[in-house]
């Protein structure tokens, strides 16, 4: 279910839980992927396609990476599941958005190197997304700031009362390391998926 600010920190929603099951099986999962690419004629699939099988996209290991025909199918439910998003107002899919982003796109040890036809297919659809899901991004980062000041005041305090007026070294104003902000295991792996032709490229 989606709603007006959908893809908060709270608990995963239940196409992530799914998502992570058919992510941690790979010997199963890329049978079944295949399977189902038959499916893929009715239009209305291949976004429950990629809320199935988007988490398979971050897989390092180009062993049990899905097939180049499943990931760009994966793509293309992506790409609905960010229009629905556009059209009803919501962020319920940012959390596949995020993954697509760090995971795959802006991962240099992403298993897509070797396939540009993907990786371009997922540029343009973090790109076409951008700005549309670039706030919510960015409340994820002070979201994660502010619990890291948190927890480095914590540990100051804690250390002061330990050692009398020594000063702890650690400061809680310390900035977050960029690779720990942009952590995909925060929102979980990311998907896209390119729309029907007639659909515009630019999501306002």
């Amino acid at each position: 279910g989606g709603g007006g600010g959908g893809g908060g920190g709270g608990a995963l929603k239940l196409f992530e839980e799914i998502s992570f099951y058919y992510m941690m099986r790979p010997e199963h999962t890329r049978q079944l992927q295949e399977q189902m690419l038959v499916l893929l004629v009715n239009t209305s699939f291949p976004s429950l396609y990629a809320l199935l099988f988007y988490r398979t996209l971050a897989h390092a290991d180009a062993k049990v990476r899905p097939t180049k025909p499943v990931a760009i199918s994966i793509l293309q439910g992506i790409h609905q599941l960010f229009w629905l998003d556009l059209r009803r107002h919501w962020r319920s899919f940012f959390p596949v958005y995020h993954m697509l982003k760090y995971d795959v796109v802006l991962n240099p040890q992403t298993a897509w190197r070797d396939e540009p036809q993907v990786l371009r297919l997922a540029m343009r659809i973090v790109n076409q997304f951008f700005f549309y899901f670039q706030s919510h991004d960015l409340q994820l980062v002070r979201r994660q700031s502010e619990r890291d000041a948190a927890v480095a005041t914590k540990r100051s305090s804690n250390s002061g009362g330990r050692s009398g007026s020594q000063s702890d070294v650690s400061s809680p104003s310390s900035p977050t390391s960029s690779a720990h902000l942009t952590d995909a295991s925060s929102w979980g792996m990311v998907d896209d998926t390119m729309a029907d032709d007639e659909h515009s490229d630019d999501p306002t």
